[in-house]
């Protein structure tokens, strides 16, 4: 299963960067299988995702991240990172434990004791090998109840406010009057059950994650970063991203770049396929 072997918490530091001006609160959840930085620059890519959390607001300690012993391992020879304001749960390692303890620590922490567990759910949907007939039940009872929160998720958006103006005030354009946001680090669809849950429960959700091909763009980022930004662009435009299972359950998807392990955009719907710059200063996060 996915229960954890073990946490570790380190000490509570405060990270350098400005704050959103808000009441709003900030959980992160990172999935280190799916997402894992380079050991040597782990520390100043952790920093990033925590800048990019408290632009929508108050960014609660610990973070919590899951993985299994291997991607610990990889991490080991420089794990002072480890030491700030982040928790680890180092979970079993088969591929989904990680996922699973992410996804149901994710939904106890929007709905309680009493939330559903999408774990066991989750692959009954995915996987059509060997069902019998009671095994068939469950997994139509699975698809229902998915398809109940996918559509309560859509429901309590389309109720929000609207009206922001997406150039001049697009973390309000995204949370449009919401006060808790959720920010997922990773790139696996494997979220789509939790994150419509949070949604459904007036939670933002925000992904970040390696979404695009950052072929192009690679070329460009030495030169000149409005070449960079312009090639990401177009590389987003060639695989538009509201097509993917992960992103159509966010309010807002940023893009990690995993050549220099940066987050260098944002894509949210009012924006339709496109992308949009996340910092005024420039295409790349500092």
């Amino acid at each position: 299963g996915a229960a954890p072997a073990r946490t570790r918490r380190g000490r509570a530091r405060r990270p350098r960067f400005a704050r959103a001006a808000s009441t709003r609160t900030v959980d992160v959840y990172w999935d280190l299988d799916n997402l894992c930085p380079k050991s040597a620059t782990a520390a100043v890519v952790f920093e990033r995702v925590l800048a990019a959390g408290a632009a929508f607001g108050r960014v609660n300690h610990p973070v919590r991240a899951y993985a299994n012993d291997q991607t610990l391992a990889r991490l080991a020879e420089d794990g002072e990172w480890l030491e700030g304001v982040v928790e680890v749960t180092a979970c079993a390692s088969s591929s989904e434990a990680a996922d699973d303890a992410l996804g149901d620590a994710l939904t106890r922490a929007v709905g309680g004791e009493d939330a559903p567990v999408f774990s066991g759910k989750k692959r009954l949907m995915v996987d059509e090998s060997g069902v019998n007939a009671e095994m068939a039940t469950e997994r139509a009872s699975a698809i229902e109840e998915a398809t109940f929160w996918a559509d309560a998720a859509r429901e309590a958006r389309a109720a929000l406010p609207t009206g922001w103006d997406v150039r001049e005030e697009q973390i309000e354009a995204i949370v449009r009057g919401r006060d808790r946001v959720v920010l997922i680090v990773t790139s696996d669809n494997d979220f789509k059950l939790a994150m419509d849950y949070a949604a459904a429960k007036g939670v933002v959700v925000v992904v970040l994650g390696n979404l695009v091909d950052f072929s192009s763009a690679q070329r460009s980022r030495a030169s000149d970063p409005k070449k960079y930004w312009d090639a990401l662009r177009v590389e987003c435009e060639r695989r538009p991203l509201s097509r993917l299972k992960l992103v159509q359950s966010c309010d807002c998807a940023l893009i990690w770049d995993p050549y220099v392990e940066n987050i260098a955009g944002v894509w949210f719907p009012a924006r339709g396929s496109g992308m949009g710059r996340w910092y005024e200063r420039g295409s790349q996060t500092t």
